[in-house]
């Protein structure tokens, strides 16, 4: 399952994460996978209801720095992890990538700091 935003205009982008994070809690999930909900405050607001850890879809693949940068952002969020599968097999150097974004999530520290810890 996967939330699309953009199908109701009028919708709060957390919405249909929330919905879909509190149907995963009532059909007995061990871990929730979700979309992207755009921002790290609207990814927070989606966590605080839910009271599995939420791991966070990379989507289609992008060049390295947006995929450094992108799973940044989300880890602001108190989400439990990435799903990043294409960005990192897709990516030009996978090791770089996959490295940055682990220290990431593990030490929390910023955008610019991941990017740079990358090795080159």
């Amino acid at each position: 399952m996967t939330a699309d935003s953009a199908t109701s205009p009028t919708s709060r982008p957390c919405r249909p994460s929330r919905i879909l994070a509190a149907i995963a809690t009532d059909l007995g999930a061990d871990i929730v996978k979700l979309d992207y909900a755009g921002d790290p405050e609207s990814m927070d607001a989606v966590v605080a209801t839910c009271p599995l850890p939420i791991v966070v879809a990379g989507g289609a693949a992008t060049n390295d720095d947006h995929a450094i940068d992108l799973g940044s952002e989300i880890a602001e969020s108190g989400v439990a992890g990435l799903s990043f599968g294409r960005q990192i097999f897709h990516a030009a150097e996978p090791s770089r990538v996959a490295g940055a974004l682990a220290r990431r999530l593990h030490s929390r520290t910023g955008r610019a700091a991941a990017r740079s810890l990358a090795p080159v």
